[in-house]
C-alpha cells in the first residue's frame, strides 16, 4: 500500500482529501474562467477530471516547473468510444492512451482541466475498429 512505502530522505509525504465542496468549487472556478474567456462550449466536468487536473497542477507547482511543457498520460477504456461499438457481451479490454500537454503558466488549472477534458472525450479513430475486428476474426 502507498502508506507502507519508505519516505526518501528530504522528501515529504501527505494524504490529501477533496471534499464534495472542494470539487464543486473547482468546477465553479473552471466555469467562471471559461466565461471570462468567452468560451461558450459547455464542459461536462466530472469529479475525476477536476481532481486529476488539480493534482497535476499541484505537482507542477510543488516541483517548481516554470515556462515548460508538462505532459499527463492516462489510459482510458475505449470500448464505448469505438465508432462501431462492441457488443454488450464483449468480455475483454480495449485500452487507449490519451495525452494532454500544456505549458506551465498562470491559470494553469483552467488550461489543464479543459485540455484533459478534450483528451478524455475524443472518439477513437475508425482504424482501431478495423484492427479490433481483424484480431477478433482470428480468435
Amino acid at each position: 500500500m502507498v502508506w507502507d512505502l519508505e519516505v526518501l530522505e528530504g522528501s515529504t509525504r501527505g494524504l490529501f482529501q477533496l471534499t464534495r465542496l472542494d470539487i464543486e468549487k473547482l468546477k465553479e472556478f473552471v466555469v467562471s474562467k471559461q466565461k471570462d474567456r468567452n468560451e461558450n462550449k459547455k464542459l461536462h466536468l466530472s469529479t475525476f477530471v477536476v481532481s486529476i487536473a488539480y493534482a497535476w497542477v499541484c505537482r507542477v507547482k510543488a516541483e517548481e516547473i516554470e515556462n515548460k511543457n508538462v505532459m499527463l498520460a492516462v489510459n482510458i477504456d475505449c470500448r464505448n468510444r469505438l465508432d462501431q461499438p462492441v457488443p454488450a457481451t464483449y468480455f475483454g479490454n480495449c485500452i487507449g492512451a490519451r495525452v494532454a500537454i500544456v505549458e506551465t503558466r498562470v491559470n494553469a488549472y483552467m488550461i489543464v482541466t479543459t485540455n484533459y477534458y478534450r483528451c478524455q472525450h475524443v472518439n477513437v479513430v475508425s482504424g482501431v475498429s478495423v484492427g479490433v475486428k481483424s484480431q477478433a476474426s482470428k480468435v
